[in-house]
């Protein structure tokens, strides 16, 4: 049994905009066998004026390490492929 047969669905969560990174990362899942299995899928992301809309309405204690780290618009997006 290989190690892929022990999951359901495999995921690689990337932003678009860095395309060099997206180049090294398909190497490497290449070389390990990957890229092609059909339980993988890549979770695209990009930007959109949505997420700043988004980041407006939520409302977070200023004071809380979540609330610094929502600020930053990377985070946000990534929680929500992650999701």
């Amino acid at each position: 049994m290989k190690t892929w047969d022990k999951f359901d669905k495999i995921y690689c969560v990337h932003y678009l905009p860095q395309t060099k990174r997206y180049l090294n990362i398909a190497k490497q899942l290449s070389k390990v066998g990957l890229l092609g299995n059909p339980k993988f899928s890549w979770k695209l992301t990009f930007d959109s004026p949505f997420y700043g809309q988004l980041q407006k309405s939520v409302k977070l204690n200023p004071l809380s390490k979540l609330a610094s780290n929502f600020k930053k618009g990377y985070v946000l997006k990534c929680a929500l492929a992650h999701y």
